[in-house]
């Protein structure tokens, strides 16, 4: 959630995102959606986004199953575990972190070009 305020994904900053670049408000909040895939505003959709964006990689597979054969030796699992855990977090809150911001620099490109249509339509007008 703190990635997705700061990245301007939140309500509160598309609107003000939205009214800075005279731009529609739910254009932009379904655009995030859409890009996302799922409507982040709570600590469970942002679980499905990682569960999501874990699933489309095709290392994931391979990881838990060396994860899981690690664990079956004592000693040496332990050792191996940990740093494995840490791999796999920081993999999964790299993939969530570069798709959110993929979709924060899409909002803005999206906005521009409306904006942009929106002045065109505008000065045709005159």
């Amino acid at each position: 959630m703190f990635y997705y305020t700061q990245l301007g994904l939140d309500e509160i900053s598309l609107k003000d995102f939205a009214r800075l670049m005279s731009t529609d408000y739910q254009q932009l909040k379904s655009h995030v959606s859409r890009c996302l895939g799922c409507d982040v505003n709570n600590d469970e959709a942002v679980m499905k986004l990682i569960q999501d964006s874990s699933d489309s990689s095709d290392s994931s597979d391979s990881s838990r199953f060396a994860t899981e054969v690690i664990k079956l030796i004592p000693v040496f699992g332990a050792l191996i575990g940990s740093p494995a855990s840490f791999a796999g977090t920081y993999y999964a809150l790299k993939l969530v972190l570069d798709k959110m911001e993929s979709v924060a620099l899409e909002v803005i490109q999206f906005a521009a070009k409306n904006t942009d249509d929106t002045e065109q339509s505008d000065s045709d007008d005159d």
